[in-house]
């Protein structure tokens, strides 16, 4: 082989050489850029999507729902007043055996019902607390005894 065919082919030999290096440098670099993208990409392919369609709610179901729910809290109110009905109609028949069993209260001495409404009036207090006087009241007329 002559010279020329030699430093021809040598030169082939670089070029091949060097075109496969600079490929071997972008594989390599494909390579470690890689994240798996390419794989989670066959993994969802792999999934199946289905969509089920349902019907749209009827508004006259929705308003039977909410109905329901309502009937079942006024019921649940209902019980609770039944029971607290219950528990003061008991109050009541126990107060009034006690004050069955009581003598009735009568105001001291000779007094008219309206002296004892008076009194009873001098007693009330004012929601303060202070005791409220019967200034703006008028006393009664007197009773005529026959």
């Amino acid at each position: 082989m002559d010279v020329e065919t030699r430093s021809r082919l040598v030169r082939i030999a670089i070029t091949v050489g060097g075109m496969l290096a600079f490929m071997g440098f972008i594989v390599v670099g494909l390579w470690l850029s890689d994240d798996g993208s390419a794989k989670r990409r066959m993994e969802r392919l792999g999934e199946v999507h289905t969509s089920f369609r349902t019907k749209p709610v009827d508004p006259a179901e929705v308003w039977i729902t909410k109905s329901e729910t309502e009937i079942r809290k006024l019921e649940e109110r209902n019980r609770e007043l039944e029971e607290r009905i219950k528990m003061l109609e008991r109050r009541i028949k126990s107060d009034d055996r006690k004050l069955s069993s009581e003598p009735p209260r009568t105001p001291p001495g000779n007094t008219s019902p309206s002296d004892a409404f008076l009194q009873a009036l001098e007693k009330v207090r004012h929601r303060s607390g202070i005791l409220l006087e019967p200034t703006g009241i008028p006393k009664p007329p007197k009773q005529r005894q026959t």
